[in-house]
């Protein structure tokens, strides 16, 4: 098994994409595929990696032999999926949706950017009492990756609630190939 993590554009190390859009990312991943000769090979991705993973199961279903989402978000664009968000993260996204440069000056006079601590208490701040004892055991690790994603500041987290929060330029009924939700 060769197992490849990929930084989207502006997290980690990532060269930032200006007005990068979800259906971007597959012929990103198709070339990063194409330089280890893969021909076949499997995606996977947790959290806000999900819109991600669906597009390259939806694009690349001649190379994708199975997409996995890990706690993934949906297509919150669905009035229904939106409806069972709670209050506080309803808000936000609609906020990501509709006034993006609003959310990013929030994020930054919050200090996101720089306290990843404060953005995972304010990110996990609704989570369920369960979702809170896991949380609590992968703290230090969640921590960490949330500083490194930030590393680079906290606009490309924004602009990802943003094409997240909106329809993701494709059906998920386009996706052909075998896709496993763990959630």
């Amino acid at each position: 098994i060769r197992f490849i993590v990929l930084e989207r554009p502006g997290f980690g190390v990532s060269t930032p994409l200006p007005n990068r859009r979800i259906l971007d990312w597959p012929s990103d991943v198709e070339q990063v595929a194409d330089a280890f000769d893969f021909t076949t090979f499997d995606v996977g991705g947790s959290s806000g990696a999900g819109p991600y993973v669906c597009a390259c199961a939806a694009r690349l279903r001649s190379r994708v032999r199975c997409g996995l989402l890990i706690g993934a978000i949906g297509p919150v664009s669905e009035p229904a999926l939106a409806r069972m968000l709670p209050r506080r993260r309803r808000f936000y996204l609609t906020l990501a949706r509709y006034a993006p440069a609003l959310l990013r000056k929030i994020a930054r006079r919050r200090d996101y950017g720089r306290d990843a601590e404060r953005l995972l208490r304010d990110l996990t701040a609704d989570a369920s009492a369960s979702d809170r004892a896991v949380i609590a055991r992968i703290w230090d690790r969640q921590l960490r990756m949330t500083a490194e994603a930030q590393r680079q500041g906290i606009d490309a987290f924004c602009w990802e609630l943003h094409i997240g929060a909106r329809p993701w330029g494709f059906e998920l009924s386009d996706i052909t190939v075998p896709v496993i939700v763990w959630h």
